[in-house]
């Protein structure tokens, strides 16, 4: 038996099933409200949804892809301005990424750089809400947010428990208008998220609940919520899967795929595509190391085939991968042989991720991992 913290890492009120927006109770009371998504969500109607409950609210929706520091910073500036009371974020990961930030530091003065880091954040004094419309990042329910540094280009943490929201809503109808690639991509994060907290070496019997159930959830149903996106079932179960991958991250953490992933993002590549064609690699370099964990995950993998063997599960990932519509290899995305040194060297940084990974990696394993993913 292990010794192990049980943190309390968790949004105060969750809200959960389709058509829950308009069933918001908290903060109503709120007159500075400060709205932060993306500019591809003003164009639908979920604006429209949240501005029903806060009808005073102002929007602010300049997040555009993977946010940076200075997009950040330019987001806290304007809160600051506004002197919000409360800040709502609701899109994919970099507007909930985004909005987490924002809410922490709009009563201070640091810059998002000045925070890198964990547990350098004062307490947060704006309340805070999240409404995720992607199925993915789960960082409706994490204490990170991932930036990427303008000064440099690299993908850096903020790690602190002032990132947990005081309530979340989940409503799968904010999610069906979310096009296949975007559903498969984010869909594959949120797997990833799942995995590889469960085979993680800080994971726990705590911790594993909610992967495997995550786990379930997802394997289960990213297939259709890829092939029908107006499947409200299919969807809030995806939903629900990644918000429960979040709570399992923010307990165990990710390890070498996210750990590779991150150079990939450095050049633009969308995060979940990413981990979605590092996963059954890595799977396949860390079986020596946890085989018999490997195996733990198979009462919570949707296959049409027995899975009798940790080989099986590498298989089940690499036929998921290629059913999806997402790139499968680096030369799909414009990467080429030259890179992979610089790859290897790159993902060799992320050390707190690494750490975590069941078989330790040095960088002649990294770039021969990457050389598997160029055809």
């Amino acid at each position: 038996m292990g010794t192990y913290i049980m943190n309390n890492h968790f949004p105060a009120y969750v809200l959960y099933g389709p058509g829950t927006v308009a069933r918001i109770e908290w903060d109503r009371e709120k007159k500075r409200v400060l709205i932060i998504t993306d500019r591809g969500l003003l164009k639908t109607g979920n604006i429209k949804r949240v501005h029903k409950v806060f009808p005073h609210a102002d929007v602010y929706g300049e997040i555009v892809g993977e946010p940076t520091s200075e997009m950040v910073d330019a987001a806290v500036e304007y809160g600051r301005r506004g002197r919000y009371d409360l800040v709502i974020g609701i899109g994919g990961g970099s507007a909930l990424d985004t909005a987490k930030i924002v809410a922490a530091l709009l009563k201070g003065k640091e810059s998002v750089t000045a925070v890198f880091g964990k547990d350098r954040l004062q307490p947060r004094q704006t309340r805070l809400g999240l409404i995720p419309t992607t199925a993915g990042t789960g960082s409706e329910a994490s204490i990170n947010s991932i930036i990427k540094d303008s000064t440099d280009g690299i993908k850096k943490s903020v790690i602190s428990r002032e990132m947990i929201p005081d309530w979340v809503v989940l409503d799968a109808e904010l999610t069906m208008s979310l096009p296949a690639p975007i559903t498969a991509s984010t869909g594959m994060d949120a797997l990833c998220h799942c995995i590889e907290s469960a085979l993680s070496l800080n994971a726990n019997d705590f911790s594993v609940i909610y992967s495997y159930h995550g786990m379930k959830l997802l394997s289960k149903n990213i297939e259709q919520a890829v092939a029908e996106g107006t499947n409200l079932e299919a969807r809030g179960a995806m939903l629900l899967g990644s918000f429960l991958g979040g709570l399992a991250i923010t307990r165990a953490g990710t390890t070498a795929v996210h750990a590779l992933s991150y150079p990939l993002g450095k050049r633009n590549i969308p995060h979940g595509v990413a981990n979605g064609m590092l996963l059954p690699w890595i799977l396949d370099y860390n079986l020596p190391a946890c085989q018999d964990k490997m195996m733990e995950l198979v009462p919570y993998l949707d296959s049409k085939k027995p899975l009798a063997a940790a080989e099986d599960i590498v298989a089940l990932t690499m036929e998921l991968v290629k059913t999806l519509p997402v790139p499968k290899t680096l030369a799909e995305v414009g990467i080429g042989e030259e890179c992979l040194s610089e790859l290897a060297a790159e993902a060799m940084e992320q050390k707190r991720l690494l750490v975590n990974n069941p078989r330790s990696m040095d960088q002649e394993a990294v770039e021969t991992i990457y050389r598997k993913l160029l055809f």
